[in-house]
């Protein structure tokens, strides 16, 4: 009689699993926070990289048309309000992103949606007349201007929490004052005031938006 040598496959023991996911969990653990950092980092770069954009941009517009930009799309078209009659002052596009998902088109406050790395709105705020438009920046320092433009970077509740986190905020703000969060025409603010006047708000209050100055006459 032949016996029948049975092999018996070989496999992994439930403590060996065991023990694999522990030490995936581990690494989990300690690279998430990493990758999550990294991530921010870039949102923060890239909305610094943005605002910087948007300065040279209205002053190259203000430039050509002597007035400031009161709607993104003036940014990318001339005279979007009527194309048939476009601006021989006009020397654009001045942004290459394309404004889409508008609102409150040709108004003093265009609302830009889910344009911000955070998808968040931006807002273009602008003020050219003798109405005055007052600034302030965190340490409470004001500045009045006859013409302005600026950004505002809305923060807005999401789930009981700011939709950006306020170290992000005051890591732009930091940025773009040349590493000094108190000088410079940076200020967070309540969203967006009708009256124009932008009162310093801390950035882990509520609905702390980021307000920033790209272009400002006195």
């Amino acid at each position: 009689m032949v016996k029948k040598i049975i092999k018996k496959k070989k496999g992994f023991t439930l403590i060996e699993l065991l023990v694999v996911i522990a030490i995936i969990i581990i690494l989990a653990a300690i690279l998430l926070p990493y990758i999550i950092n990294r991530v921010e980092d870039s949102r923060i770069s890239r909305m610094t990289g943005e605002i910087r954009t948007l300065k040279t941009a209205t002053l190259l517009y203000y430039n050509d048309l002597g007035i400031f930009p009161v709607r993104w799309d003036a940014l990318f078209q001339n005279n979007p309000a009527d194309p048939t009659s476009p601006n021989p002052n006009w020397k654009g596009p001045y942004i290459e992103k394309v404004p889409t998902n508008l609102a409150n088109a040709n108004s003093t406050n265009d609302k830009w949606n889910d344009s911000s790395p955070w998808r968040t709105p931006l807002v273009l705020v602008t003020q050219y007349n003798s109405g005055g438009f007052q600034f302030a920046n965190q340490s409470g320092s004001t500045y009045n201007f006859f013409k302005g433009v600026a950004l505002v970077v809305q923060n807005p509740l999401i789930s009981g929490g700011n939709a950006i986190a306020a170290s992000s905020l005051a890591k732009i703000d930091l940025e773009l004052d040349d590493g000094n969060a108190t000088s410079g025409l940076i200020v967070g603010a309540n969203g967006v005031p009708t009256n124009l006047t932008f009162a310093p708000v801390a950035y882990n209050t509520d609905n702390a938006s980021l307000v920033v100055l790209l272009q400002g006459l006195k």
